[in-house]
């Protein structure tokens, strides 16, 4: 069996930063902490239930001082971390190499 790092393309960058995000389609706004940001996903905690194959629409807030950053994504797994807190990957529909270029920029 081939674990869940081997399989991965992209290179994850730990990162920790608030996000909003509500299932497509609905009003209900949710939030998060992104722990980790590649290209094509997103690793989060929170503590909102989701299902796997759920459609997002995410808003990550990398600063105070700018505008948060829009993106839609598909949980593609998640893992109930204890108490509350689910740990979830999102798979992002467009590749977010600006996003990622801010936040590189902010943690260096």
């Amino acid at each position: 069996m081939v674990n869940q790092d081997e399989r991965r393309f992209f290179v994850r960058i730990p990162v920790s930063f608030p996000l909003k995000f509500s299932l497509t389609g609905s009003s209900l706004q949710c939030i998060g902490t992104v722990s980790d940001v590649s290209i094509r996903g997103l690793g989060i905690f929170t503590e909102t239930s989701l299902s796997r194959g759920a459609s997002l629409d995410c808003w990550l807030l990398l600063s105070d001082k700018n505008r948060p950053f829009y993106t839609k994504g598909e949980v593609i797994w998640t893992i109930q971390e204890g108490g509350k807190t689910l740990r979830a990957g999102i798979s992002l529909s467009n590749p977010v190499t600006t996003g990622v270029a801010h936040v590189l920029r902010q943690n260096s």
